[in-house]
């Protein structure tokens, strides 16, 4: 077959040839037709097993059909021994056998039957039991998704008052620091106040001299200064200055308060008003060598009255 296949191609590529008259043209022919030559020498090589293949199903079907010929050739043995009474007795004791036997089977399984039954309602109950517990968890779920939300909500708040207390934490130890503050100017009120005890100078109020007005303004300033209340008894002593303008004990308490306040100018001119109407004032001239010397270092100007204190020390 193959080769009848080739010699008609090869004939008809003579043919070919014989009839082109290009040669450019039967080149392409010759790979055309070579190409189509190996595409069908393939066909045939899967044709071939193909039919390799066919024929192993031939002599498998060949055999099958041997031993079902063997088969049947048996049973009509048989068929011709039951015919003729043989071997039925034999067959009948087997299926008595085979009967009692079924009758057995059927017990067990009537008892299987049974036990199947009584799994069937425990599986309805555990499929009962189930769906409660089903219920049961969803309920559940809900609950925790509740907690969860009410902890959010929980935690928000505790955010909340967490930074109501920081800032409270700020306010006291503000408050503490003020307190503090406070303290310390108590403290400062208090050696200001003990102080203007020592250095000011008190006047007497005698029975006599009660209703005189620049007594009262003087002991009322002493009194002010002595409760820390400083603006009030500068007031009060200058109401004194301007009823008697040449009171030294008034411009030497002017003195006193100014330099409280670090006024430290206004305390050097009180003083030297007091040195104006009383040049003999030695506790004027030490308070002037000491402003002069400590707050407001001039040297010259305290020595200059510190030696004049000394000479009124000496007299």
């Amino acid at each position: 077959m193959v080769r009848i296949i080739l010699c008609f191609l090869f004939s008809f590529l003579f043919m070919n040839i014989s009839w082109s008259q290009d040669s450019t043209f039967i080149v392409e022919d010759m790979e055309i037709l070579g190409k189509k030559i190996v595409s069908l020498g393939e066909k045939i090589a899967q044709l071939r097993e193909r039919v390799s293949v066919l024929e192993e199903e031939k002599k498998g079907l060949k055999n099958i059909i041997a031993d079902l010929e063997k088969e049947n050739e048996e049973l009509k043995r048989k068929i011709e021994e039951l015919e003729k009474g043989k071997g039925c007795k034999k067959l009948i004791d087997k299926l008595k056998k085979e009967n009692a036997s079924l009758k057995k089977e059927n017990e067990k399984l009537k008892e299987k039957s049974s036990y199947v039954k009584s799994l069937e309602k425990e599986i309805q109950n555990y499929k009962m039991l189930a769906e409660k517990f089903e219920n049961t968890n969803i309920e559940l779920k809900n609950k925790i998704k509740g907690l969860k939300e009410l902890n959010k909500e929980l935690e928000r708040k505790v955010e909340e008052l967490t930074a109501k207390v920081n800032s409270a934490t700020v306010k006291i130890k503000e408050y503490e620091k003020e307190i503090l503050h406070l303290k310390d100017e108590n403290k400062k009120l208090k050696t200001q106040i003990e102080f203007f005890k020592k250095v000011s100078r008190p006047k007497r109020i005698e029975k006599k001299s009660i209703l005189n007005k620049k007594l009262v303004h003087f002991n009322l300033g002493y009194l002010y200064a002595q409760k820390g209340e400083i603006e009030k008894a500068i007031q009060e002593y200058k109401k004194v200055l301007e009823l008697d303008p040449k009171d030294k004990d008034a411009h030497f308490n002017l003195g006193c308060l100014y330099a409280l306040k670090k006024e430290y100018s206004l305390a050097v001119k009180e003083y030297k008003e007091v040195l104006k109407i009383d040049p003999t004032d030695k506790e004027a001239c030490y308070n002037l060598a000491f402003i002069y010397h400590k707050n407001l270092k001039n040297e010259k100007e305290a020595q200059k009255y510190y030696e004049k204190y000394l000479k009124l020390q000496e007299k």
